[in-house]
């Protein structure tokens, strides 16, 4: 098995969902709050977040480098 893979149901899934019900968060805020990673760079940061949070029910992707993370019906 190679890279990195988070399960759907996971805490660190649902940690992200929680900090999103707050407001919509970047990449690298997300990399650091909830994978533990400040100073993460942006580029590794939205690698990481893609593979948390694409494909999770409720969240979306904003902005023009997709690197806006929001819950789907807000924000």
């Amino acid at each position: 098995m190679t890279g990195v893979h988070f399960a759907p149901d996971g805490v660190l899934v649902r940690e992200a969902v929680r900090r999103l019900g707050g407001r919509p968060r970047s990449s690298v805020e997300l990399a650091a709050e909830v994978l533990g990673m400040p100073g993460c760079p942006p580029a590794m940061a939205r690698r990481l977040v893609a593979q948390l949070l694409d494909g999770i029910p409720g969240v979306a992707r904003d902005g023009e480098d997709g690197d806006a993370w929001r819950l789907a019906g807000g924000g």
